[in-house]
């Protein structure tokens, strides 16, 4: 059972100061008052003795070089279970709390109790528990071992302590009645020839015996007794009955079990508890009486002069500082970080990304419900805005002679409407009127990516005669296998029209492909698509 002295801050803070002194004395006053502490914390987290062993040891020798990095020195204990408990979880994957207890039925029944009540805990309500009641920490000092605010870790400790109680309550409650019930089956008769059950009690079934032999104790001694005839059965019924009388002051007297116990309103039940030994001792119990319970494992002999030797022989000085560097890094305050525990950075950086990432999925889910063709106002991507235009020039055509040359349809215009002067020198020579004109077909005029398709075809067609062709698109996404060439009477030429999708996350869009011809017409084929993530 472990009996350690409470803490006293003001020796914790003088221990602090010689230890960021040096000196080999400081370190033993630190290894006689925590290193049989931290073997036990450790235990119940690492079920090799050996490596237990060794992570106390480069705790203990951790603490003489780093521990004057702290600001708060009255923080030394906090600091060292904050560095033994970062070593234990960096050698498990999964951390779990261990028992040990003796081989004896008491030993074994608390263990089973303390189980019952962590079962409804998870590991770190587990350890918060194991913290405060058997390693006297409070919730400041658990606040600055796993780096959370001191009232958060109270109100974990008091939540913690809550739940296990009502489940040691419960067990108590189920223990006393089978207890109870165990005692109600064997004051009756056990004939063996009737073929009646023998029933447990405790664990224990009843032994084998002849039916004209008594068992000399009574009802509601100790666990296992049994009554084995007839006689003795109403022997015991007379003196139940008298205890029933007096169960009342035997109640208020005796029994705290009664108090702890939910009502339930059996009157049998309670007489029960306040006449059974074992129900009392039962009722005794509690999580911190079964949390000091446990025993604290023994520590090897050689361990404090081993702790001493490596904290002050100079040659090992490069050991020391290898130690000290797997011990990890120090937060603001100058302990240890834990690696299951988010620092306040980290915890405030994911806050955020969490609420930038819920309000960008809002919007992707409004823009995918408006529609994939619906625009999509206020929002302009560098990348979406449209280029320019390139159209290649209509070619001029000679004016008969005596007239003045006629500017083409679409030329600019003087104020007025008038048309500008155009001298013959500035005229473009062209071949003369030919016989039959070219007409160019694009197909197809709406080209839809859709949400997955990368790449599509289209189709440009020429009759009469042959024409010349250029493509611009006016997204930078939307490439073309060629943007210009020459096209035969009667020919086709099939461009690729490829979409370069973006990586993670894709708004709906479209976009345009203008196609003009030799002759000035021009083409525009219609692109869309939709909108996807990831």
């Amino acid at each position: 059972m472990a009996k350690w002295p409470r803490f006293d801050p003001d020796a914790d803070r003088r221990l602090a100061k010689a230890l960021s002194e040096g000196g080999e004395e400081s370190l033993a006053a630190l290894y006689d008052i925590y290193a049989e502490r931290l073997r036990d914390y450790c235990g119940s987290l690492i079920r090799d003795p050996r490596v237990a062993t060794d992570i106390v040891h480069d705790t203990l020798i951790d603490a003489s070089r780093r521990v004057r990095r702290m600001r708060d020195r009255v923080r030394l204990r906090a600091w060292l279970y904050a560095a033994i408990r970062r070593r234990c979880l960096q050698r498990v994957r999964h951390p779990a709390l261990r028992w040990t207890w003796s081989a004896e039925p008491a030993g074994q029944e608390a263990k089973d109790l303390l189980e019952t009540a962590f079962d409804r805990l998870d590991f770190l309500d587990q350890e918060a528990l194991l913290l405060a009641l058997r390693h006297d920490l409070n919730g400041e000092d658990l606040g600055a071992l796993l780096g959370i605010p001191a009232r958060r870790a109270g109100a974990r400790i008091a939540r913690a302590q809550t739940r296990a109680d009502d489940a040691i309550r419960t067990a108590q409650t189920t223990l006393a009645r089978r207890c109870a019930g165990g005692q109600r089956a064997g004051d009756k008769r056990a004939d063996r020839k009737t073929g009646a059950p023998r029933i447990k009690v405790n664990g224990t079934a009843p032994p084998e015996v002849e039916p004209d032999v008594a068992d000399s104790r009574e009802p509601g001694g100790a666990p296992g007794s049994w009554v084995a005839n007839a006689d003795a059965a109403e022997r015991g019924s007379a003196e139940r009955g008298s205890a029933e009388a007096g169960a009342a002051e035997r109640d208020a007297e005796r029994s705290p079990l009664v108090h702890v116990l939910p009502p339930t309103g059996d009157a049998a039940l309670a007489d029960h508890v306040a006449s059974c030994d074992d129900c009392l001792r039962r009722g005794e119990l509690s999580v911190p009486a079964l949390l000091g319970m446990m025993p604290a494992p023994p520590l090897p002999t050689a361990l404090r002069l081993r702790v001493i030797h490596t904290g002050t022989d100079p040659e090992l000085a490069g050991y020391r500082a290898d130690i000290a560097a797997r011990g990890g890094t120090l937060n603001a305050d100058g302990l240890p970080r834990q690696p299951d525990i988010p620092s306040h950075f980290a915890r405030r950086w994911l806050f955020t990304g969490a609420g930038m990432a819920g309000a960008l999925i809002t919007a992707i889910i409004a823009a995918l419900l408006i529609g994939p063709g619906a625009p999509i106002p206020g929002l302009i991507w560098p990348s979406l805005r449209p280029e320019p235009t390139i159209k290649p020039e209509p070619p001029s055509h000679r004016a008969p002679s005596g007239q003045q040359p006629q500017p083409p349809a679409n030329g600019p215009t003087l104020p007025g409407g008038a048309a500008p002067q155009v001298g013959p020198s500035k005229i473009a020579k062209s071949p003369g009127p030919t016989a039959s004109t070219g007409t160019l077909a694009v197909s197809p005029g709406t080209i839809d990516f859709g949400s997955k398709n990368d790449a599509a075809k289209l189709t440009l067609s020429v009759t009469g005669r042959p024409l010349s062709w250029r493509a611009v698109p006016s997204n930078s996404r939307i490439t073309l296998s060629a943007d210009h060439g020459d096209i035969q009477a009667g020919a086709d030429a099939v461009l690729t029209v490829t979409f370069n999708r973006a990586a993670l996350l894709e708004l709906p869009g479209n976009a345009t492909i203008t196609v003009t011809d030799s002759d000035g017409k021009d083409h525009v084929v219609a692109v869309i698509w939709n909108g996807s993530l990831l």
